[in-house]
């Protein structure tokens, strides 16, 4: 597999056999965004990151990043998310797996984008208590 985006940039998107739509396959958390970091107390740094940031995007990838939080997932954890923002509302879908693909329990929230934070931990507190002990015994 390989993103769209990348055949494009390299000339090939004619080969491609199909695109994925999202209602079939979440991407994983903040995938497809780019981060920079620097130190948080470097003003200059910040300053000249800033026209860098996309304001929609950060607000996703900020909900997004809550859900796996509240999770306490990692890059190894099989989980998919995907945070949009339509007329100021986010829309979160979050999925949470067993590493062998058989069990998987999912959630969908929605609000206010200035509450993305909020909704992603949310979604991550719902999904974790549903998951129950699976969770705790496969997943941690």
């Amino acid at each position: 597999m390989l993103a769209i985006a990348g055949l494009r940039r390299i000339g090939l998107e004619a080969h491609a056999r199909e695109i994925i739509a999202t209602d079939d396959m979440l991407p994983a958390v903040a995938q497809g965004a780019l981060g920079v970091e620097c130190r948080a107390d470097d003003a200059d740094i910040r300053a000249l990151l800033a026209p860098l940031a996309c304001p929609v995007t950060t607000t996703c990838i900020n909900a997004e990043r809550a859900f796996l939080a509240a999770i306490d997932g990692s890059c190894r954890t099989p989980v998919a998310a995907l945070a949009t923002i339509e007329d100021d509302r986010l829309r979160l879908r979050a999925v949470l797996f067993t590493p062998d693909g058989k069990l998987h329990w999912e959630t969908s929230r929605e609000g206010a984008a200035t509450d993305a934070v909020a909704i992603g931990t949310e979604a991550g507190k719902v999904v974790r208590a549903d998951a129950g002990e699976v969770y705790e015994s496969q997943l941690r």
